[in-house]
């Protein structure tokens, strides 16, 4: 038997791979080797019941071993071997593939006449699907990447028909790959979907992540879907990336019946079969998912360098004012928003907003809203015209995506030696902090529902004096509600702590003061969105110069 496994494995040494198997019996005797072998050295290992640990490694090769159990209680180690820069759940998938196939041959027969072309069959299914995991990755479409996995599981099972079925977002169909004909014929369709995803067993697997098979004539299959066109078997692998807490299904193979077998019956499908089309699906996975995921935080990246330009670079000069405000997004890009906006009677005003979420869909709702409130405060200088405007033409879309936005808008009226008149109104948003120069505390609630919650809303509006000295913090949750340890919140009483130690600072210096008792509180940057504006009043002149 030794010496046939031996004559097989030269069969399997690929070309440039970094993939190596080593077989050995129950009892540690090692029967064969392939693929990168010679990247091992001299293998070793120890045996300890049924444990397996293999010793004496190359520092830059790791390896996953399984045991087989055969008929006749037999038993047969399985031992994968890679880079340690390879990715761990391949090299597990590869030592699955090994092992399905080991186990799904039975390796019978040992003594056998056909010993030598036995093995070879069954290892030159292993070589297929290593030179699988070579190949795939060079795959520049999804179509490419399907014909070379069918071609691989229709050589290796003797699948009658085979499809890689992958949904298209907003399209309301998958688009199915398939391959027939033993390899011969391969052709694309459109499957449509329901509310629920592709009917039937596709549809289970896909829903909750794990395989379906059986007898056709046992599952719920519909007709005129592609399950319906098994003769006899059906098998259906989900299409996964990612760990099992952030699990993704981007997609199912599909097989349908194999050669027939005595009787005229197609040939079963069962757990064999499954679990070396698992480690198909696997690689499938972990590439696509790979690219997916590159390509959103490519997406992202950008969206976070247009979100970036979008927020001031730096305060304005605003006579009697000194200005600072800062945005943080707590993921790449986020809900928070606040600006320095001038109307077209050169009236100046501030806002600071929040849109609900801290994802993509707060990103672009907030780019919208932004949009909206610069065209309505150019022609109007009222905050409570503008907030009810704004809630009026984006109530619609807001609501059809289940986002509202909270925000404070301020309007300077006038200034003179006494101070600076204000204008502000509040729809549903932190109410900003008033710091008197006495020490005196104010917060500036109150005006209307946050944007979103209504299409018709009536602000109240109201009027502030603010003297020289006098100082308003605007801010989004994620400044008060940060968190330490013992879930206690910073709240508006810290702020106002934290401010009131500045207050005789510029406002930049209170604004970074504002942060750094955030991230200290919460021992570093939190999970929430964090933007401040802080306003400062100044000494106008009669010239109407600051001091």
């Amino acid at each position: 038997m030794a010496s046939s496994l031996a004559q097989v494995a030269t069969h399997t040494v690929g070309v440039g791979a970094s993939h190596a198997f080593w077989i050995a019996d129950g009892e540690g005797q090692l029967l064969a080797s392939g693929g990168a072998a010679h990247l091992d050295g001299a293998l070793e290992y120890a045996l300890y019941r049924d444990q397996l640990e293999v010793i004496g490694l190359p520092e830059n090769r790791v390896s996953v071993a399984r045991l087989v159990e055969l008929p006749a209680n037999l038993r047969v180690w399985v031992i994968a071997t890679g880079d340690a820069g390879d990715d761990a759940a391949a090299l597990e998938s590869f030592a699955a593939l090994i092992g399905a196939i080991v186990e799904r041959e039975g390796m019978r027969d040992y003594e056998g006449e056909d010993t030598t072309e036995h093995l070879l069959s069954c290892f030159e299914q292993i070589r297929a699907v290593h030179d699988l995991a070579d190949r795939l990755p060079a795959c520049q479409s999804a179509e490419e990447m399907s014909r070379l996995c069918l071609e691989a599981l229709l050589l290796a099972l003797g699948v009658r028909l085979g499809a890689v079925v992958l949904p298209q977002d907003g399209l309301g169909a998958a688009k199915a790959h398939l391959m027939g004909d033993e390899g011969k014929t391969f052709w694309t369709a459109q499957i449509p979907l329901d509310d629920n995803g592709v009917s039937g067993p596709i549809a289970q697997a896909m829903a909750d992540g794990k395989v379906c098979y059986g007898a056709a004539d046992q599952l719920d299959i519909a007709p005129g879907t592609l399950e319906a066109e098994a003769l006899d078997w059906l098998l259906v692998v989900p299409i996964c990336f990612g760990s099992e807490a952030d699990r993704v299904v981007l997609g199912c193979l599909v097989l349908l019946d194999r050669n027939e077998a005595d009787g005229g019956k197609g040939a079963p499908i069962g757990n064999p079969e499954a679990e070396l089309t698992q480690s198909v699906s696997v690689l499938i996975g972990l590439i696509l998912g790979t690219r997916l995921r590159a390509a959103a935080e490519k997406e992202l990246q950008l969206a976070r360098q247009i979100q970036e330009t979008l927020v001031p670079e730096k305060a304005p000069s605003w006579v009697g004012l000194d200005l600072a405000g800062r945005n943080r997004p707590a993921n790449q890009v986020g809900g928070d928003y606040f600006d320095y906006l001038e109307s077209d009677d050169g009236r100046h005003q501030l806002i600071i907003a929040d849109v609900s979420g801290h994802n993509m869909a707060s990103a672009m709702a907030m780019v919208m809203a932004r949009s909206h409130l610069r065209g309505i405060a150019r022609r109007e200088s009222m905050p409570s015209r503008i907030l009810g405007e704004l809630a009026s033409g984006l109530f619609a879309d807001l609501t059809r995506n289940e986002l509202f936005i909270t925000c404070f808008l301020l309007t300077v009226v006038e200034q003179s030696e006494a101070g600076t008149v204000v204008r502000y109104t509040n729809a549903g948003h932190n109410p900003p902090l008033l710091l008197r120069a006495s020490g005196e505390v104010e917060w500036l609630g109150g005006g209307g529902p946050m944007v979103g919650f209504l299409p018709d809303v009536e602000y109240v509006e109201r009027k502030l004096l603010l003297e020289p000295g006098d100082l308003i913090v605007m801010y989004t949750d994620g400044v008060t509600e940060a968190t330490n340890q013992q879930g206690e919140m910073l709240d508006e009483e810290g702020l106002a702590d934290v401010v009131n130690r500045l207050a005789s600072s510029k406002a930049d210096e209170i604004l970074a003061g504002i942060f750094s008792a955030v991230d200290l509180h919460s021992a570093g940057p939190g999970e929430d969105d964090v933007t401040a504006v802080v306003v400062k009043t100044m000494q106008v002149e009669a010239a109407g110069v600051t001091t």
